[in-house]
């Protein structure tokens, strides 16, 4: 998989320009949670090859025991880890806003909704995706966070730096 991206940067993408210290992200470390490995496989091999570190888990336990020892600049999760019914994600979204509140959230679901996406924002869910979702557009999210996270907001169309339909793999 080859996804070029059209993104403003400046010559090294892993060496952000911070014109004010207080936008400086605290930690390169994301945190990935979801129940499907291949999915988890995936997000560990395009992140880790932006130069970000990475921790993924499976389950809530884990992914609650990681915030509370590591801070992490972005989280991704998924909102139903161990079944069909549950809301796990919604869990572990609550407990990174209330344990690290400057992290960004993001939450990708197969069984997604417009009211379910207001109520993630509500919770402060930073950005919402549902499955299947283009690989470039987390990564494109991740890297324009990193590299100028005052000069994006929040309704910001990353779609619109993503390849073709045709030239896209799906996550």
């Amino acid at each position: 998989m080859n996804i070029e991206f059209a993104l403003f940067m400046h010559a090294n993408p892993r060496q952000p320009v911070f014109e004010h210290e207080e936008f400086k992200p605290c930690s390169t470390r994301i945190l990935v949670v979801d129940d499907e490995p291949a999915i988890l496989f995936a997000y560990r091999k395009l992140i880790k090859a932006e130069g970000f570190g990475i921790d993924v888990c499976d389950e809530l336990g884990e992914a609650l025991q990681l915030i509370s020892s590591c801070h992490y600049f972005a989280v991704i999760t998924d909102i139903r880890l161990s079944g069909s019914e549950n809301t796990e994600g919604i869990e572990l979204l609550q407990a990174v806003r209330e344990q690290q509140p400057d992290s960004k959230v993001i939450v990708v679901t197969g069984f997604g909704s417009s009211i379910l996406e207001q109520n993630l924002r509500k919770l402060g869910a930073s950005y919402y995706f549902e499955k299947p979702v283009k690989p470039g557009a987390i990564i494109s999210l991740l890297r324009a966070l990193h590299c100028s996270a005052h000069e994006i907001s929040d309704d910001f169309d990353f779609e619109l730096l993503l390849p073709e339909e045709s030239e896209a793999e799906y996550l």
